[in-house]
């Protein structure tokens, strides 16, 4: 595992990424709570960001991002992964087994990206290509 040094959660002053309004941000107190951060463009997207504790007492950051009429795209996902999460950290978008799945809303998407660590494995081949 790599360790790196990365900034958990974006917009820690309070601004919005050029082109979103924040819409609102709470804190529960909870350690297992996460705080969050709302935000959404014109087109519709909105995009939540929480920092998550694992049960391992890892620190994540769960962007949610999604449409009221239809999922986002590739596009999409990169520019919210881009911008709420950073160009230089990897995200992992997670498909769980059928038991552990949940679906409360159809259009949205997770992404999950740690803090401080770098949990994949380097996975490209000799042209270091993935």
């Amino acid at each position: 595992m790599n360790t790196t040094k990365q900034t958990p959660f974006p917009f820690v002053d309070g601004t919005a990424p050029e082109g979103w309004t924040r819409i609102t941000h709470t804190s529960s107190g909870d350690r297992y709570s996460s705080r969050q951060r709302i935000y959404r463009r014109e087109d519709g997207l909105q995009v939540t960001v929480q920092l998550a504790y694992a049960r391992d007492d890892s620190v994540w950051t769960h962007v949610t991002y999604g449409y009221e009429t239809h999922t986002p795209d590739w596009d999409v996902t990169k520019l919210v992964k881009e911008t709420f999460i950073g160009k230089d950290r990897k995200a992992i978008q997670v498909l769980p087994c059928e038991a552990e799945y949940v679906n409360i809303h159809p259009h949205t998407l997770h992404l999950w990206s740690p803090c401080g660590i770098d949990p994949v494995p380097d996975l490209r081949n000799e042209d270091g290509c993935l």
